[in-house]
């Protein structure tokens, strides 16, 4: 993959990462209208803090989990503020597609997961690492979307005569 060179400015480099980077991002926050601030915000701080992955980490596993710290954090924010602000309404968020429909049958706890290992190709230790869960919860997980996708399948499935 894309290791990090010292010394080099990592710009460049996200720039061939970012389809990867949205998909990513529209799987944790299934809101077309925060797909790419998150991105930004991810490429924002990912060039802040250049320096501190580890030479020779490769950079799209880093950038991921830049991205679920990002968004972990500002779902916290979002939720204090909520509990704060109780008297105004919130606008609902717009149900956003993910372009496949794979993904979008999966739980919001199952679909990264299942993107991480079976789209992006990652290992179940990178995508705890990633997530922040043990090697054992990304099983489950990936074993919930297996289920998930196994019960959407037999419910679409055409009926032979």
């Amino acid at each position: 993959m894309n290791e990090m060179p010292a010394q080099t400015d990592i710009r460049r480099d996200l720039v061939g990462l970012l389809p990867q980077l949205r998909r990513f991002a529209a799987v944790l926050v299934r809101d077309a209208n925060s797909v790419d601030p998150l991105v930004v915000r991810t490429c924002e701080a990912a060039v802040e803090k250049a320096a501190q992955p580890k030479p020779g980490q490769e950079l799209l596993p880093w950038a991921f989990t830049l991205m679920r710290v990002l968004w972990t954090e500002e779902t916290r924010r979002r939720k204090n503020q909520a509990e704060r602000d109780d008297n105004g309404r919130r606008a609902e968020p717009g149900r956003m597609s993910l372009g496949k429909p794979v993904l979008d049958a999966l739980s919001r706890s199952s679909a990264p997961v299942f993107l991480l290992c079976s789209v992006e190709g990652l290992s179940y230790a990178q995508a705890a690492s990633i997530m922040g869960i043990t090697p054992d919860a990304v099983a489950v997980r990936m074993l919930l979307a297996r289920r998930e996708l196994g019960a959407e399948d037999s419910q679409t499935s055409e009926r032979r005569a």
